[in-house]
């Protein structure tokens, strides 16, 4: 049996977007109509050293990338590559130790070609349906937030989320760029043990305990709340709720967030920290 021969098929490079933004800032102010020595006349090209070893071999480069200005010359000698680098000297070389933005090549193209070159985002006015469809749109914006600014249930429902992240250890995880989970499928996977560290999950679940423990206390102290007392509509019905239901909730998230620091500690015993028994 022949064995066939599978071709790899070369992975597609992208140029740099600086590199791209800069080629396509030259060609939008190139000029309509120039002459053969003219200076202004700048292009941007990449040699890729994948494609085009032999040529680096030749030319001597130890360090890449390189950025290289080739200026005009009237001569018709050929230069020979061994003294590329000896012959453009380096006031056409470009060091990245002077920035790797496109605005810092583009300046430096700017002093060595004498080619001016603006980096300025050039400003322009939408189009006028745009801006009668967008003038109704932020005044039924304006209205809509003006309507549910007084409203309790949306700084409630912000708080409780704040207060879950705050408590759940978030900045931890998004500072630390601790993972997601351990490995395995068992507790330890999701709770880590020890107290000076934790899970992406881990501040997920702590997260969600504590949301529910708010979210029991917050309906436990409304129900307490005679009706009048209440300054929404939507509250006053939170009056005729036991406040045994709320208090359950808060009870049974405060239990959970035992459970979980007992399971990275186990000297903190449910809270009982020495007892035993």
């Amino acid at each position: 049996k022949k064995k066939k021969k599978k071709k790899k098929k070369k992975k597609k490079r992208e140029l740099n977007p600086a590199f791209e933004l800069l080629a396509g800032r030259i060609e939008e102010q190139r000029k309509t109509s120039i002459q053969i020595d003219d200076p202004s006349n700048v292009f941007v090209a990449e040699v890729d050293f994948l494609d085009n070893r032999d040529i680096f071999r030749k030319i001597g480069m130890s360090t890449a990338p390189t950025i290289v200005l080739i200026p005009p010359t009237k001569s018709r000698r050929e230069i020979p590559l061994t003294k590329f680098f000896k012959v453009i000297g380096t006031k056409y070389q470009y060091f990245f130790s002077h920035g790797k933005q496109a605005e810092d090549i583009g300046n430096w193209i700017s002093q060595v070609s004498k080619v001016p070159l603006s980096f300025a985002r050039k400003f322009e006015w939408p189009d006028m349906q745009y801006v009668f469809a967008g003038i109704p749109l932020v005044i039924l914006t304006v209205a809509f937030f003006n309507l549910w600014r007084k409203h309790m249930l949306i700084y409630a429902a912000v708080s409780l989320l704040v207060y879950g992240f705050v408590l759940g250890g978030g900045m931890f995880s998004y500072i630390r760029e601790v993972p997601f989970k351990g490995s395995g499928s068992d507790v330890g996977s999701y709770i880590s043990g020890g107290g000076r560290y934790q899970y992406a999950l881990e501040g997920y679940i702590l997260g969600g305990l504590n949301l529910i423990a708010g979210t029991g206390a917050f309906l436990c102290f409304n129900s307490l709340r005679k009706p009048h007392e209440h300054p929404q509509k939507w509250f006053r019905y939170l009056a005729f709720l036991p406040s045994w239901i709320g208090l359950s909730i808060m009870a049974m998230g405060c239990y959970a967030i035992l459970w979980v620091y007992t399971r990275k500690n186990g000297g903190y015993n449910m809270g009982h920290v020495g007892m035993r028994g």
